[in-house]
């Protein structure tokens, strides 16, 4: 900034006029001579705008060389060193969220193994107990039929002795013609 005598006012600068500004619109960022501040606080556009009077402004050189050793400074200095701060505490407790976050997945995972294990194990032996009970029918139902087919084995065996039988009571008796006569 420059002393109040060198900031010219904005309106008049457009219209080549070269007066000095006494007060300033932070709004449009831009000094106003009085007749120019006048109109600017009464016109609908800007009527709203906060107005400061240019008095007591310091050269920019004089407040680079106090700004050096002021209190805002040390002040804006240690506000910025917190804000650091905190924001290197929230990417620590983000990092460490995303680190519990794997681990409360992986742990999830685990116990949903382990419950699939049981279960498999647990369908392992019905699997084993039907399969044994299917043996067990199988040999029953074997031994079942197997005595069955001995019995009709034996029965084919009678039947062939009593053919055999017939055969030979047709030979020993005189002829076919005194078997028919019966």
């Amino acid at each position: 900034m420059t002393t109040s005598t060198n900031i010219v006012c904005g309106i008049c600068d457009a219209q080549h006029i070269t007066k000095c500004a006494n007060h300033w619109c932070p709004e449009c960022d831009e000094g106003l001579c009085y007749d120019c501040e006048k109109h600017h606080s009464i016109s609908k556009a800007s009527r709203k705008h906060e107005h400061r009077k240019c008095v007591g402004l310091l050269d920019l050189d004089e407040v680079v060389k106090t700004l050096k050793t002021s209190v805002l400074i040390d002040n804006l200095e240690k506000s910025l060193q917190e804000i650091a701060t905190n924001i290197n505490k929230i990417i620590t407790d983000r990092t460490e969220n995303l680190k519990n976050i794997k681990a409360e997945r992986q742990g999830f995972h685990n116990q949903i193994k382990q419950v699939r294990d049981k279960i498999n194990t647990h369908l392992d032996k019905i699997e084993q107990q039907i399969i044994s009970d299917l043996l067990s029918e199988e040999r029953k139902i074997k031994s079942e039929i197997e005595s069955l087919i001995d019995k009709l084995s034996e029965k084919i065996i009678n039947i062939q002795d009593l053919r055999n039988n017939i055969d030979a009571t047709k030979k020993t008796c005189n002829g076919p013609s005194n078997i028919s006569s019966y």
